[in-house]
């Protein structure tokens, strides 16, 4: 792998939430010592997460259009809960549906597709609501000051898992499941915000119920 080159200019290569701001695709990258400011990070930050979250400009790759039903095959999860029931997840269903019976749950798996994912839900507004931190503008403090230092959800691309990375962690946490990394980052954020700092530990896998799943040794 090439050196990281900070001098040249830098994008998003995909949807991610940096510094406390929701970027989109192709959103300009801009490396200072103090970031405060929507698409600022210090020079640590784009080195460690330039090639996955970020690119150079000029090899930023246009990204293809997600139809609705595309977007809800994606999303949607089931959760088997035991006895004949299962669980029907997506960020828009809320807690998710209860149906019992296998059939029954892809019947209604199959409609929720083919309806979409519905045109009012905005995935950037969720994870700019699910991300703490930084002041009173959103910011991200600076890289030494742990307390202002803002969570990072990052997608892995093989069977549906997330990474989370932060201050705090020794290593990135591994959650399967959006909702339940979603909801494993609100947990870090609230325990950010009441003590500083999430407090570290090993990296752990999630998976499983709406609640946020059970973690797996």
């Amino acid at each position: 792998m090439s050196k990281f080159d900070p001098t040249k200019p830098l994008v998003m290569a995909r949807f991610n939430t940096v510094g406390g701001f929701a970027l989109a695709a192709g959103d300009p990258i801009t490396i200072v010592e103090e970031p405060k400011n929507r698409g600022e990070v210090t020079a640590e930050t784009a080195e460690r997460l330039f090639g996955s979250t970020f690119v150079y400009a000029d090899q930023a790759r246009p990204t293809p259009v997600e139809s609705p039903q595309d977007a809800a095959r994606r999303l949607i999860e089931v959760d088997d809960l035991g006895g004949g029931w299962f669980l029907i997840r997506a960020p828009w269903l809320g807690e998710g549906e209860k149906h019992q019976g296998r059939e029954a749950t892809d019947a209604r798996v199959a409609e929720l597709i083919e309806a979409g994912q519905p045109a009012d839900f905005d995935p950037a507004t969720v994870a700019a609501a699910n991300t703490t931190g930084g002041d009173s503008t959103g910011g991200q403090g600076s890289a030494d000051d742990t307390s202002t230092q803002t969570f990072t959800l990052e997608e892995t691309g093989s069977n549906g898992f997330y990474t989370i990375s932060g201050p705090g962690l020794d290593e990135p946490i591994k959650v399967r499941g959006r909702a339940n990394a979603e909801a494993k980052l609100a947990e870090l954020q609230g325990a950010q915000g009441s003590s500083g700092a999430a407090g570290g530990g090993d990296a752990t896998e999630t998976g499983g119920d709406n609640t946020g799943g059970e973690t797996e040794e």
